[in-house]
């Protein structure tokens, strides 16, 4: 893991934790954590499904509609 561009981004990890978020933010973390999916911009879902080779953004809910051929 290369935690380099982490370590740039936030120069004191530790106030960085510690800093209140707004409510609407920690719901978001939440509803993600639960899902057990990525939180991120269409752009970094598709990055990483790029890397991982699997499919991270949610399918459409149901069953899938039948095609001519079934």
């Amino acid at each position: 893991m290369k935690v380099a561009p982490l370590l740039a981004m936030v120069q004191a990890w530790q106030a960085f934790l510690d800093r209140a978020r707004p409510e609407g933010e920690v719901q978001e973390l939440r509803k993600h954590g639960r899902a057990g999916r990525p939180l991120g911009d269409e752009a970094f879902l598709d990055r990483l499904e790029g890397l991982v080779e699997r499919v991270l953004k949610p399918k459409k809910a149901g069953r899938p509609k039948k095609t001519e051929n079934q």
